[in-house]
């Protein structure tokens, strides 16, 4: 007969304290959808910014043409 060691269910989850519960993994994503939320938000004004410098840019040509 064979003896295959299990390790005690408590043992294996008192060992690793990096187990995440659902409230930990609710926080991050809201952490984590505040910073993309963020990141939009810049990523919209560069946009609203280099296409205000572009069309200035354009009109600043068209006037020396």
């Amino acid at each position: 007969m064979f003896f295959i060691p299990t390790p005690n269910i408590h043992q294996m989850i008192t060992s690793q304290p990096q187990l995440a519960t659902k409230q930990d993994l609710r926080e991050l994503e809201l952490r984590l959808e505040a910073k993309i939320n963020n990141i939009k938000f810049d990523l919209v004004k560069w946009i609203a910014g280099m296409l205000l410098a572009q069309a200035g840019l354009v009109a600043a040509l068209v006037k020396l043409l």
